[in-house]
């Protein structure tokens, strides 16, 4: 059985294995209500006798987690008074609520017109408007330009300071119509051809401002005669991006330095903004020499076609969202980047046959802010950023390397992997505490079943087809022996399609392995929620040109999993998973992040009436969280909704990671079911599938931590814990670090011997990264090579301290091995340091003369603490 007992005021809770039984030990604290608490004994120096081993949970139980919005949520039941009052105080912080009655809709035209009619000496304080309806739903932003919706009883009007997300959406969007209309004004309407329109970045991998894609005709491309059909325009578009050639440097510094220029100009001369909608035959007429934005009006559903003004010159299809009133508020704009990109149909149904593999458009990247103040301080951020590149030091380390070999399938070095195991073991804890179950699918699997998940139709060109060299050889060999007429007839059809039909293709995701893993056999409802978790690898199909490092790679590792349960069990679960979510990156050191929920896209598969379900689903558990979250509109995967999350690294760099997603397409399709006696008359239901990560790449979280941590590794997520440096090169020096080692890496006590090979007997309680210096060096120098390489203790022995049972313990320089490196949360872990540990250990670099019984469990508290 397992024990506890308390570490001073403060207790560590784990998973305990008793007679090869696992029992579960939950992690949240009694006054949440929700689950019992267990304490654990006295931190062991080795295992116990009739014990096989002890495993502590990866998270220690500090304040800052149990006082999360989330969990003062669960703990409270604040009445409908108390909600009304704290929903007012949110509005109060995004703006000014005014109150409309159906005489205001029909007497003012736009937001703006009510706005300057009702406070005529605050309106230009303020830029857009979020309408309420009458059961006090808040809607989508818009622009003072546009007009309120019919069912619209107040407003909540946003002022230009406000930190609401749609002011710097607004901020943004406004900032990449002016990089659009610089442009065109530098290289000329006919030449420059903007493509789709302007993309925000913030919720890219460590992204933040905008970008606009463009292409500049060749002069031997004569503009295309009138296109009234989508796919001529498909077609259009693809004859322009095939006649591109792509120079080494498209764009080059002047050119930046121009536009710059321009836009200045632009914002001195304080442009009118308006949004206004046109007939689809207008728009045509207004982009009739640019084939892109003839695709995406005539992608339009419906006859009414949005469009963008600056001034009287320049017209661009609108954002969804709002945009400023004016130019002259964009005080400060830096064009930061530029990469090829590639163009994609805005309506996925359509095929992109005439599309060549390989497209050159060009991607500017940009940032802005209202003063030059802030623009300083974000690129002082990113330069700092860069300096701590995931890239230079993941190659300083020996972390990772990549090779032209393989793109985008980075080789992970030993102490590469050593970091991927502690990241995995974090994940693996919360398994065991949530109940999950963790199981492996295939790599490979035939095109039917990606047919019937819907992957086939909707994410094909994302997917790597497989197919062996025997059958390839086979079926080249076999078109060769054919004429060209042979070719052309129905034998060869037919030989075409049998080998569409058997393709095979690598998993991009997990979902339909794990479909058909809960239908193997019979469920019932009082077998669900069941949760399966996958470490497997996957494999998507990136282009060449966005490849980088770890953070876009085609192949990678995602802590997956999938809850089948009953839709009565949806909120309760995904509450869990926010909850394992926020005490996963308090692990990590990322107390900050964002949740956003993305709904319904274009090429959504379901009925409408379901991805409404299943987004109020969403809505309701992130209310329910007290978090703040946002809405993005129309991006949510062609299955479901989701709620993806942003973290917030050190640098103020958000990265999109978690995703919990919500799906009632796949139990459909294949035909899910349980058994439940309350459903009349067939007795079976459908359950519900709930996709989440929380880490997300493995790979790409990696590089954040990367980044993050920088050179100042924690103990216990450290790849370099402790180097054993002998002295000198003698014989029985070598045999004691080779000792020391083995007894602080494995808890393998000295009296078992020296042999290398594999031990029986009880599991280590705790396993550490100590490496032994076989160098013939002098000291000094393999010291100073330790500190280089970042070990956090440097353990020298000699024949002093082989004859004591002892190692000398230097600590790695610049602050506590667990709570060094200037990161953010470095008050409270020196906290925690201090809690765990006590005040007997004296933290400097020349940590004095230790028993290797001491040491070890030095070396456990720090890990259990993740310290």
């Amino acid at each position: 059985m397992g024990s506890s007992v308390a570490h001073g005021s403060r207790t560590l809770r784990a998973l305990t294995w008793t007679a090869g039984r696992r029992r579960s030990i939950p992690l949240r604290p009694r006054s949440t209500g929700l689950l019992e608490e267990r304490l654990l004994p006295p931190l062991p120096s080795r295992p116990q006798a009739g014990v096989q081993g002890q495993r502590y949970f990866a998270y220690p139980p500090t304040q800052a987690l149990w006082k999360s919005p989330i969990s003062q949520y669960v703990s409270r039941n604040p009445s409908k008074g108390k909600e009304k009052e704290e929903k007012a105080t949110e509005e109060a912080k995004i703006g000014l609520t005014l109150e409309i009655s159906q005489q205001d809709l029909a007497d003012f035209r736009t937001a703006g017109e009510l706005l300057k009619a009702r406070m005529p000496k605050a309106y230009p304080n303020f830029f857009a408007a979020i309408p309420k309806d009458g059961q006090d739903q808040l809607g989508l932003a818009i622009s003072l330009s546009e007009p309120l919706p019919s069912d619209a009883t107040a407003a909540i009007f946003v002022p230009f300071n406000s930190e609401h997300a749609a002011g710097r959406q607004a901020f943004w969007y406004t900032s990449a119509y002016l990089l659009g209309a610089a442009l065109v004004q530098l290289h000329g309407a006919d030449r420059c051809l903007l493509a789709g329109s302007p993309r925000l970045l913030e919720s890219g991998a460590g992204g933040s401002g905008f970008s606009y894609e463009h292409l500049l005709r060749p002069p031997e491309h004569a503009p295309e005669p009138a296109l009234t059909s989508y796919a001529e325009s498909v077609e259009a578009v693809g004859r322009l991006v095939a006649s591109q050639t792509l120079q080494p440097t498209p764009i080059s510094t002047e050119d930046i330095a121009q536009l710059e220029s321009i836009i200045a100009k632009m914002v001195s001369q304080n442009m009118p903004i308006r949004k206004e909608f046109v007939r689809k035959s207008e728009a045509i007429e207004f982009f009739k020499s640019n084939p892109f934005k003839i695709e995406r009006v005539l992608a339009f559903p419906n006859d009414n076609v949005e469009v963008i003004r600056l001034g009287d010159s320049f017209v661009d299809i609108a954002p969804q969202g709002p945009v400023l009133p004016d130019t002259g508020a964009v005080k400060a704009l830096k064009v930061t980047e530029w990469s090829t990109a590639t163009f994609i149909p805005t309506d996925p149904s359509h095929p992109a046959t005439s599309l060549p593999t390989s497209q050159h458009l060009q991607s500017l990247r940009g940032i802005s802010f209202s003063n030059d103040k802030l623009l300083k301080a974000h690129l002082q951020a990113i330069e700092k950023a860069a300096a701590s590149s995931h890239h230079a030091i993941g190659k300083a380390q020996h972390l990772f390397l990549t090779h032209q070999s393989s793109p985008g399938i980075p080789f992970m070095l030993p102490h590469g992997v050593r970091l991927a195991r502690k990241m995995e073991r974090v994940i693996r804890d919360l398994y065991d505490v949530h109940e999950y179950d963790e199981v492996i699918s295939p790599q490979l699997y035939k095109k039917d079943l990606w047919v019937r998940s819907g992957h086939w139709q909707n994410y094909r060109d994302d997917m790597f087809s497989v197919e062996g060299f025997k059958e390839k050889d086979m079926r080249e060999e076999e078109l060769a022996r054919k004429t060209s007429s042979e070719r052309d007839g129905c034998c060869s059809a037919h030989s075409s399609s049998t080998a569409v039909d058997e393709a095979f293709g690598l998993k991009p995701m997990n979902c339909p392995g794990h479909c058909i893993i809960f239908a193997s056999q019979p469920r019932t409802l009082k077998d669900l929620p069941i949760r399966f978790a996958e470490w497997s690898p996957l494999h998507r199909n990136e282009s060449s040109g966005s490849l980088s490092g770890l953070t876009r790679v085609r192949r990678f590792h995602q802590d997956d999993a999938h809850v089948f349960c009953a839709q009565s069990q949806v909120a309760s679960e995904i509450s869990t998973m926010l909850h394992m979510l926020s005490e996963a990156y308090n692990v990590f050191g990322f107390p900050r992040f964002e949740l956003v929920l993305s709904t319904r896209p274009a090429n959504f598969i379901g009925s409408i009436e379901e991805w409404d379900r299943a987004e109020q689903g969403l809505k309701d558990a992130l209310d329910g969280t007290g978090l703040k979250w946002e809405l993005n509109e129309a991006d949510g995967a062609f299955y479901g909704p989701k709620i993806d999350v942003r973290l917030v690294d050190i640098f103020g760099r958000k990265h999109q990671t978690a995703t919990i997603q919500l799906d009632f397409q796949l139990p459909q399709r294949f035909d899910l079911s349980y058994e439940d006696v309350t459903e009349q008359p067939s007795g079976r239901a459908r359950p519900v599938m709930i996709h989440r990560a929380i880490l997300g790449s493995v790979e790409r979280f990696m590089a954040i931590l990367i980044e993050s941590r920088g050179n100042h590794w924690p103990f216990w997520i450290s790849p370099r814990q402790a180097l054993v440096v002998p002295v000198t090169d003698t014989e029985e020096l070598s045999a004691y670090a080779r000792k020391v080692q083995r007894y602080l890496s494995l808890g393998i006590s000295a009296e078992s011997g020296g042999s290398s090979g594999a031990e029986v007997g009880p599991r280590p309680t705790q396993a550490f990264h100590v490496d032994v210096d076989r160098s013939t060096d002098t000291l000094g120098k393999r010291i100073r090579k330790a500190q280089v390489a970042r070990y956090n203790f440097t353990l020298v022995v000699g024949e002093q301290e082989a004859r004591n049972g002892t190692v000398r313990v230097r600590l790695r320089g610049g602050g506590e091995a667990g709570a060094e490196g200037g990161q953010q949360e470095d008050q409270g872990r020196v906290q925690r340091l201090k809690t765990a540990v006590g005040d007997a250990v004296e933290w400097k670099q020349d940590m004095g003369e230790w028993k290797l019984e001491g040491l070890r469990e030095l070396f456990c508290k720090l890990d259990s603490w993740h310290l």
